[in-house]
């Protein structure tokens, strides 16, 4: 399989469909992942509009087609078998089909000679001097379009104008990218004072999200928490289940810069350091706390560095032999400690980061106050209160320090999984994993605001799980189906 990337590709999707402006991106997406799941995003949403504009014609056929492929090659590295399928796709040229067609309006007809040149460009990926080629031929039958010569020769429409400038534009960077001359390029002279008059100023979107669905470094299975170190940096865990197609996913916490960037595999389940991660956080000098279990499954806690050396392995002393812990989560408190959920006994442990020793153990199973049904969370507000989420009862129980219980957060009812506190602006962050929704609460629990609905667009979620602050006051989302990690201002 030849080596391929499709970094100039999107580039010139980007440039075709979002803005000429690549100079405001070019920096964060030079230092994102490889994905550019952000970017991606943002030219499905403008494809999108192209395909409901142009319902039920043959543009908006085109569109839909390039649009289901741009879904499919989400991967990091399309592998061999999914490149064919989409090129095969691609080769039924759609877009030079409208760009041809002299019945269709010359506005429709643009529109096409972008979809044909995102579609030649990539069925002749590997095939540099017949894309040049191509793009001579397609850029040949769009100066020849009656509609567009007489916007040229007479100047007057800009706004078709504007848009075959973005194409001609788009596509001498895109030939000369990939090593190739321009040649006999056909001529588009168009004057500025016939363009819009006003041009509209490109803003980088005020979400942002990295990864996408892969085993690879810098892809994502499952992701189920985000933190944060105090560089900036993300470290998310992925959770080690059966993925799409029957598929035994890893198990890993990586490592990304502050623009998403892959930068190294932390820990990975069957190295011998780690055997079935449940969540993990950062300790108060910035060290890797796991909640794991031993190869008999009995649950443990470890704590490394980010070289992967171990420095504490804690398993909690145990009175009844036939009920070993089995930590699902696990939470640092204002003094250090480690709050930890038992899944098995229903119970939360206080354990010492110092030497592992249980300094205090509450809960049970139940029904009354003080007792659970299931454990999803634990988390710890400035003040050393602890905050244990129960999605089998729907509610979230607060803990002083010594574990005597106070009182529930928020309504009743609630289905949030995990929650962060805010020091700074006063308020609580909770993912709302069945209506896939991060809400905003004030410290008493009241409703302020929320963010997302049912989906993978990029204002949409899809079964949000762990959420971590940034530096800058931005809230980083663990979108468990939708495999990436979504950074935004709520």
């Amino acid at each position: 399989m030849p080596e391929r990337s499709l970094k100039n590709w999107f580039k010139l999707a980007f440039h075709l469909f979002v803005s000429d402006q690549w100079d405001k991106v070019e920096e964060i997406v030079q230092e994102n992942d490889s994905t550019y799941r952000w970017l991606k995003e943002q030219i499905l949403r403008e494809i999108r509009k192209v395909e409901e504009n142009a319902f039920r014609s043959f543009l908006g056929s085109a569109a839909l087609n390039i649009r289901d492929r741009l879904i499919t090659i989400k991967h990091v590295n399309p592998d061999e078998e999914i490149f064919n399928k989409v090129k095969f796709w691609l080769k039924q040229q759609t877009g030079k089909f409208v760009l041809e067609d002299s019945d269709i309006a010359t506005e429709d007809r643009v529109l096409g000679c972008k979809i044909a040149l995102l579609e030649a460009s990539f069925i002749y990926l590997d095939e540099s001097e017949m894309v040049a080629n191509l793009f001579r031929h397609l850029l040949n039958k769009l100066r020849g379009i009656a509609g567009v010569d007489s916007a040229i020769e007479e100047k007057n429409n800009p706004t078709v104008l504007a848009q075959v400038k973005v194409i001609n534009d788009a596509a001498m960077e895109y030939v000369r990218s990939i090593g190739q001359e321009l040649g006999e390029w056909p001529d588009f002279d168009i004057f500025a004072e016939a363009l819009p008059s006003e041009k509209i100023d490109y803003e980088p979107p005020a979400i942002w999200c990295f990864g996408d669905y892969g085993m690879a470094d810098g892809q994502m299975c499952y992701p189920e928490k985000v933190a944060i170190d105090e560089e900036g940096q993300f470290l998310v865990l992925e959770e080690h289940t059966i993925g799409m197609g029957d598929v035994v996913t890893i198990q890993r916490i990586q490592l990304f810069n502050a623009k998403g960037k892959f930068l190294k595999c932390l820990l990975k389940r069957g190295e011998g350091k780690v055997n079935g991660m449940m969540d993990f956080c950062l300790t108060k000098d910035g060290n890797i706390l796991v909640a794991d279990e031993n190869e008999n499954g009995v649950g443990m806690i470890q704590i490394f560095d980010y070289e992967g050396n171990r420095l504490l392995q804690i398993i909690p002393e145990v009175h009844d032999q036939e009920v070993h812990p089995r930590f699902s989560s696990v939470a640092i408190d204002p003094d250090g400690n480690i709050i930890a959920g038992d899944s098995s006994s229903l119970s939360i442990y206080i354990l010492s980061t110092t030497d592992g020793k249980t300094l205090c153990k509450f809960g049970k199973f139940g029904r009354e106050e003080g007792e659970f049904q299931a454990i999803s969370n634990v988390s710890c507000d400035d003040s050393g209160k602890i905050y244990v989420s129960d999605p089998a009862l729907n509610r979230i129980q607060i803990f002083n320090e010594a574990g005597d219980y106070l009182h529930t957060f928020g309504p009743r009812g609630t289905h949030l999984r995990f929650l962060l506190f805010d020091s700074a602006s006063g308020e609580v962050y909770g993912s709302d994993y069945r209506n896939h929704k991060v809400k905003v609460y004030s410290t008493t629990g009241e409703p302020l605001r929320e963010h997302g609905n049912y989906g993978t667009a990029l204002h949409e979620c899809w079964f949000p799980l762990g959420l971590a602050l940034t530096p800058d006051g931005k809230i980083a989302i663990a979108e468990r189906e939708n495999h990436r990690i979504t950074v935004l201002k709520i």
